[in-house]
Formats: C-alpha cells, structure tokens, sequence
C-alpha cells in the first residue's frame, strides 16, 4: 500500500511536469476549448466529485480542469487528523486518467505543506493535523509519503493563462509585496526559496488586498487582461472577491470558495476593468456580466460556481448542463 502511493504520486509529479500545455510555470491553454476553475477544494471530496462528473472530460476532450488547494479540510480521523491527503491523492489519478486535461496549480496550503510551516484553518494548525493523519495510518512509512506528497505539490504550475487573456492563479502579489516578487519565476525552475516568504511563490499564493493600480501593473506584466482569482478571501474597493465576470466567462456575481466555474477558452475582445461581478481586472473597458449571467467567445462557456465550506450552501448556473454543489 504506501509503496503503491508512493509510485502513484510520482506519476502524478512526472505527468505534472510533462503536461503538453506545460510553460515554465504557466500552463497555457489553446484557443480551442472550455475551462472549469475550482475554489478551493480542501479536502471536500463531494465537491471534487460532483466538478469531476460535471466536466465528463472522457466526452468532452476539449475540456480542462483546473485545481488547486486540494489538502487542509474536510473529514478527520478519529484523532482529530485531517484526511485531505486522501483527496490527493485521488487528484493525482484524475491527473493520470486526464494528464492534459487536468492542470493543477499551486495554493498557499500548497505552500506550507511544502515548507512544512504553520498555517491555521479555523482554530487548527493543519499540517500539524495532516501530518498526524498520515503517520497514524503509514506509520514507519511516513517519511516516505510525506515526502511524495510534498514533491506532488511542489511540481504544480503557478498559474493557468488562457489565449483570450484571462489569468488563472490562486492570488497575485499583494500591494506591500509587488516589489519583491520576481516575475521569473514563471519560467526559470522553481526552488525551495520561492515556496517560503518573502519568495516569489509565496508572495503570488499569499496575496491580499489589491488596489487597482498593482492590477492594472500585473496586467501588463502578465499581458492579460483579466485575473480570475481562486483565492476567496480578503477585500477589494471594498468588495469581497472571488468570482469573476467578462467575455467569454460564465460568472456568477458573489463571492464563492470551493466550486467551479467554466469559460471558454477562445480569444475575447478588449482591455479589462474591475467588474459588480468581482472580478480582479487591469487596464481599460470590456464588457462584463451581472448576476447569473454566461456570456461566450470562441468555444461556448457554460458553468456554476460553489462553496467548499458553509453549511447548506447551494449554487446553480441555469445551462444546458447543470451542476450542484453541496456540504
């Protein structure tokens, strides 16, 4: 069993890495095709299942997923130990299944497991409670697992950029951090140095709070046109952020964690602003939706968003496909 874990998440690092879309730490997605981008997943295995059925990449080949901040939540063994990395594990084998198909991308739980530093979710340091998971169930074989599961996580991309210049990533530099981050970390080999703060890896997983101006400067360092940002918390202008809105995104204007949403992957039109939808945009006018709204550009966009975390929450996009999202 470990040892067959073991050979799994090494595929999945092998597969990572080898991902045709796959540039430096970006991975770029052709003209042709929908994306489905999920919040953060932490260890929400019904969610992860409900956006796997949803996307039947089997039937819909010219579909990607992206995933990202898979561990850190979700169901605890009888010790109090998160179990997240069992959900991991099972995304290292969609991974497999689809390996140019699935794109998974790095978060700041992503981050800390890596470095192995503290980082709290609610009142519980988690990779403290991970950590105690995995060695209560692999015992002397431990050192080993933790060892792939990190290495997983360290091969991920930063970031997901489409040719109709939208920009996936789980944050961007806050304000206080832009002058340190260095951009070459998209193409030059990542090291440990960029995953702990103030590192480049880091200040792009971390980032909080962004004014209009560091858009507008990312936009053009990035040469996009509009930021979708997964990670659900912090304030912008005085707006929670988390979905998004634009040409060729179905958007769904509230702030939302641990669902999905799709787009197509075709060229859009003209500069980005700042949307009602909560969009993180850089530079001048494009169009943007309202409400439940889905709006399309190249392939057809369709999709819903969800939440990970909050009791009872629902969400539904009005489509020909639908998708609910539970806890």
């Amino acid at each position: 069993m470990p040892q067959t874990i073991i050979k799994l998440l090494n595929k999945a690092v092998e597969a990572t890495t080898a991902d045709t879309f796959r540039a430096g730490n970006i991975v770029r997605l052709p003209a042709k095709g929908n994306v489905i981008m999920t919040g953060d997943i932490h260890g929400h295995r019904r969610n992860f299942e409900r956006i796997v059925s949803f996307a039947d990449l089997a039937g819909n080949p010219d579909t990607h997923v992206i995933l990202h901040e898979i561990i850190h939540g979700g169901p605890e063994d009888v010790r109090g130990g998160c179990l997240s990395y069992k959900l991991l594990f099972d995304v290292a084998r969609y991974k497999l299944q689809f390996p140019n198909q699935v794109h998974t991308i790095m978060g700041n739980h992503a981050t800390a497991c890596i470095s192995n530093s503290k980082v709290m979710k609610g009142d519980k340091e988690m990779n403290r409670a991970m950590n105690a998971a995995i060695k209560y169930e692999f015992a002397e074989d431990y050192d080993e697992i933790i060892s792939a599961i990190r290495q997983f996580l360290f091969s991920q991309a930063l970031a997901v950029r489409c040719e109709n210049r939208i920009w996936f990533s789980h944050s961007l530099p806050a304000d206080r951090y832009i002058d340190k981050f260095d951009p070459e970390v998209l193409s030059r080999p990542l090291e440990m140095e960029d995953i702990v703060r103030p590192g480049a890896a880091y200040i792009l997983t971390w980032g909080r709070r962004h004014s209009q101006a560091l858009l507008d400067k990312m936009a053009r360092l990035f040469d996009v046109d509009l930021f979708r940002p997964s990670e659900g918390r912090g304030e912008m202008a005085g707006k929670q952020f988390g979905s998004w809105s634009a040409e060729s995104v179905a958007q769904k204007g509230q702030n939302q964690e641990g669902g999905e949403e799709r787009s197509g992957c075709g060229r859009g039109s003209g500069r980005g602003r700042r949307s009602r939808g909560n969009a993180w945009r850089g530079g001048g006018s494009s169009a943007s939706g309202q409400g439940r709204s889905s709006s399309r550009s190249g392939q057809s966009g369709s999709g819903a968003s969800g939440q990970g975390s909050s009791p009872g929450w629902k969400a539904r996009q009005r489509s020909k496909e639908e998708i609910e999202l539970v806890t």
